[in-house]
């Protein structure tokens, strides 16, 4: 379900990207940047206070923007994003994790261990050089351990470039 989303949402970026933009100065019509990633969990971790959550598979890294070892997106330009994340607490635990830009949470996901899955997406204004994680809500008291399988990559993080600012 989750690489469902993941393509839809991808291809919804290139159709709402697919308008060039034109370079007045050259009057060469340029391309918009192409900027899309997904990542997933692959296996259960235990997260710690503050802790980013660790995405072990990439799917998707349009633009190399996904720096795989320390699991955070850094927007290459300036434009309007849309970021996405899915959160499934393993049997027993409750789980809080909030999508991260610059260090100021700009989404919310609660799990616990009722079997649901919690998904939140954001559209917001990203400078170039900014960054976007997921990680573990510091003020979470209890277990917080989240479900991660091959087969069932139910915790998934993803952004997508929809329109391209100056």
């Amino acid at each position: 379900m989750a690489t469902t989303v993941c393509m839809l949402i991808v291809g919804l970026t290139f159709a709402i990207a697919g308008d060039s933009s034109h370079d007045v100065s050259s009057n060469a019509i340029v391309p918009p940047t192409a900027v899309a990633f997904s990542a997933a969990l692959q296996h259960s971790i235990q997260l710690g206070q503050d802790q980013i959550v660790e995405f072990d598979k990439v799917v998707t890294n349009i633009g190399n923007t996904f720096d795989t070892r320390h699991s955070h997106f850094t927007a290459p330009c300036k434009g309007i994003y849309l970021f996405s994340g899915s959160l499934f607490a393993q049997s027993g635990n409750t789980v809080h994790v909030d999508i991260v830009k610059n260090g100021n949470a700009i989404g919310y996901l609660y799990a616990d261990s009722n079997q649901q899955i919690s998904t939140k997406t954001v559209v917001v204004a990203v400078e170039t050089g900014d960054m976007v994680w997921m990680k573990h809500r510091g003020d979470q008291i209890g277990k917080a351990l989240i479900y991660g399988s091959p087969a069932d990559q139910f915790n998934t993080f993803s952004g997508v470039l929809i329109h391209h600012l100056g």
